[in-house]
């Protein structure tokens, strides 16, 4: 599974118990912000406490690759997309997770 990186902020607010902010700052320093399902962006286990910020990963697909530079895209598997609607972002080959 081809992932990117992320920090788990927090929970957006009690109204939506299961989903948690997380960022991602891309290549040129710019933060993204995703409200996403805690499954997505997290992997549930028994483990899970509500303790931030802690490390996520959104899964994504690589659009172009080079050696200092990626340009992945959130859109699939799991139509993710960040508060600003972005799906496309600019980032280091090393905030892949390529687990």
């Amino acid at each position: 599974m081809l992932g990117i990186q992320v920090t788990i902020l927090r929970e957006p607010c009690d109204s939506f118990p299961g989903w948690v902010a997380a960022e991602l700052i891309d290549a040129y320093g710019k933060c993204h912000i995703f409200d996403e399902k805690i499954p997505i962006i997290e992997e549930m286990t028994d483990s899970w406490s509500a303790k931030f910020p802690r490390k996520g990963s959104i899964r994504c697909t690589i659009v172009e690759e080079r050696p200092e530079l990626v340009v992945i895209d959130t859109e699939l598997p799991d139509h993710v997309n960040s508060l600003e609607g972005l799906t496309r972002f600019s980032v280091l080959p090393e905030q892949l997770d390529r687990t």
